[in-house]
């Protein structure tokens, strides 16, 4: 038994100084390791942030692309000479509703007002610094024929029960020799002879939304081949969130106002001219710049502008709730971008559109 232990005994561990080799390597080993974590998390952390922050510039320029393209369109009425307006005149230029597609504001402040109109839709506090643009057309994408000729200038407007229109929403009624524009009162089911059909008044007067009408009494009767479309008008703008601090890009419809894209910082857009007929601008100018009505008719394309950033932070991928303040720091048009302690990656993302439905 004795010699069984002594045989045991002689068996040697590790010693306290190879003790302290093989901790320190272990550490050394561990702390390699977490540091690769820790780079890994960050860099994925970072290609995450500027995938998100190219998807949302790609948005929103899809966005103001897709209504650009549309900006003027009014149908077969493209050829009409004239276009008629029952619409209170204190609503965008009252007659010049539907003619006028584009106004815009360089370099929103408080006190800004649209060119050439200076009375386009009303903005839901924009923030300072970004341009605003208002885009109108009229929708075809729906359009809706009249069922029955009108008896009377006055009278209302019978379509079939799918038409898909609201009380409040503008229209404009054009048989392609003329056109007139007007805003739904109200929507009655028809009766007697005009049982199954449904009824579109235009009646004077401002029933909220606004503008109303200022006359019942549309500039012709129209028949059976009259084509109702639903107006658009639009205006899109930055607004940034009181809580977060993160700016959005904001679209204004006749219903209100709708956030569309997180994370666009400033939008600044440039008015392309011609001064010949080949459509090909020689100019490009702000907003401010382009003056009367006459001068924006020879807009033919678009210069936007976006400065996208990353919602999360870098560091550590967490939202910022900070409220930001006037620092006076990295201070461009108004906003204090503070890289230092926001941690956000910034990029700007450019695009002409060429206008396809302004002559």
């Amino acid at each position: 038994m004795r010699r069984n232990y002594e045989k045991l005994g002689a068996a040697q561990g590790f010693s306290l100084v190879e003790l302290m080799v093989a901790l320190v390597i272990g550490m050394l080993i561990m702390a390699a390791v977490m540091a690769v974590m820790v780079n890994s998390n960050k860099n994925y952390i970072t290609t995450d942030s500027m995938a998100r922050l190219q998807e949302n510039a790609r948005f929103a320029m899809e966005f103001l692309t897709k209504d650009l393209r549309r900006a003027g369109y009014l149908g077969c009425s493209d050829d009409v000479d004239t276009i008629s307006s029952t619409l209170n005149g204190g609503f965008a230029g009252g007659g010049g509703l539907a003619v006028q597609p584009l106004e815009g504001i360089n370099n929103y402040t408080g006190g800004s007002v649209w060119s050439p109109s200076a009375n386009a839709p009303s903005l839901n506090d924009p923030a300072t610094g970004s341009d605003v643009i208002a885009i109108r057309y009229m929708d075809l994408n729906n359009p809706i024929d009249l069922v029955q000729e009108m008896p009377s200038t006055s009278a209302r407007l019978f379509v079939n029960p799918d038409h898909g229109l609201q009380e409040g929403d503008i229209i404009m009624l054009s048989d392609c020799d003329s056109a007139d524009v007007m805003q739904i009162t109200s929507i009655e089911d028809g009766a007697g002879a005009n049982s199954g059909k449904k009824g579109i008044n235009h009646n004077a007067g401002a029933p909220p939304p606004e503008p109303g009408n200022s006359t019942q009494k549309l500039s012709k009767i129209y028949g059976e081949d009259a084509t109702i479309m639903k107006f658009g008008s639009f205006a899109y703008y930055i607004r940034q969130d009181p809580v977060s601090g993160t700016r959005s890009l904001y679209r204004t419809t006749l219903d209100g106002p709708e956030e569309l894209v997180e994370g666009i910082e400033t939008m600044q857009i440039l008015y392309g001219l011609v001064s010949t007929g080949d459509r090909i601008p020689t100019v490009y100018k702000t907003a401010d710049q382009v003056g009367d009505v006459s001068e924006w008719r020879n807009v033919v394309s678009l210069r936007v502008a976006f400065v996208a950033s990353t919602i999360a932070n870098t560091r550590d991928g967490q939202l910022t709730t900070d409220t930001p303040t006037d620092t006076g720091n990295y201070d461009v048009n108004g906003f204090d971008y503070n890289p230092v302690d926001e941690r956000r990656i910034r990029k700007v993302f450019t695009s002409t559109i060429m206008l396809r439905n302004i002559k």
